[in-house]
């Protein structure tokens, strides 16, 4: 087997490189998005090292239908993740945006492309269509038949043209950061930690206002194995007051050239 570091390599790597993707792209997604005020203290006890609490202690919520992704020729896959406002504070000055605390997802390729290449935490999950059923979605995240977590949310009123531009500005506006952990051979210490900056470019063509709540599941080891520890830890995350919630119809990129390790 020859190998050249010069290739995109994803295991098993017996069989040559991978094609490459300049960027993630996903053709139509359908998102909702809730958002709680926590605490400083409670954010700060969930960041990894060089990240700190944003200005505003804020929890986000999603649930997202991809179609048209070009990573799965042209198919598709859902996810809910949680993100929580996070800054870093760089020698170039300060970057605000959102870190990922979980992303589960329906499909393998996925995960394992956003974990091993971007550092974003991502088991698989099944995860509901979201398709409203009178008048109301509701979305939850499933382990063996568990409920991890769920966004129920109406339906809601239109946003218009400038209230959209103004969503899609303060997206545009947001990092997007992981911490890329790979472990050792025997389980103990790290090969690869990292801090990383995603490049991701979100644009909705479409938006409602929303009334929208969050709710997690109580699993045990025993039945969740891979995602009883992430839903206790977000079990403590206090969420104080509902903030804002939405649902968009748009496109989502995953930029290549954008992604950083941030030191």
């Amino acid at each position: 087997m020859e190998f050249t570091t010069e290739r995109t390599y994803v295991m098993p790597v017996a069989f040559g490189p991978q094609h490459p993707h300049p960027a993630g792209h996903f053709v139509d997604v359908r998102t909702l998005m809730v958002m709680y005020r926590t605490t400083h203290e409670a954010i700060a006890d969930v960041l990894p090292p060089g990240l700190e609490p944003g200005v505003d202690p804020l929890l986000y919520a999603y649930t997202q239908r991809c179609r048209g992704v070009n990573f799965l020729a042209g198919g598709e896959y859902r996810l809910f993740g949680v993100n929580v406002a996070a800054r870093y504070a760089g020698t170039q000055g300060p970057i605000d945006g959102q870190y990922a605390l979980i992303l589960w997802e329906t499909d393998m390729e996925a995960v394992i492309r956003g974990r091993e290449l971007l550092g974003i935490p991502k088991l698989m999950a099944e995860v509901d269509d979201p398709e409203p059923t009178d008048a109301r979605f509701s979305v939850s995240a499933w382990e063996r038949g568990c409920r991890l977590a769920r966004i129920q949310m109406d339906e809601g009123l239109p946003m218009d043209a400038q209230v959209l531009d103004q969503l899609a500005g303060e997206l545009a506006a947001q990092a997007w950061f992981g911490w890329k952990h790979i472990p050792r051979i025997d389980g103990v210490g790290a090969e690869v930690s990292q801090l990383t900056k995603i490049g991701i470019v979100n644009q909705p063509s479409a938006g409602w206002e929303c009334r929208g709540s969050l709710e997690f599941g109580e699993v045990a080891w025993e039945e969740c194995p891979s995602s009883s520890t992430a839903v206790s830890g977000l079990s403590q995350v206090p969420l104080i007051e509902p903030v804002r919630a939405y649902r968009t119809e748009g496109t989502v990129t995953l930029t290549r050239a954008d992604h950083r390790v941030l030191t």
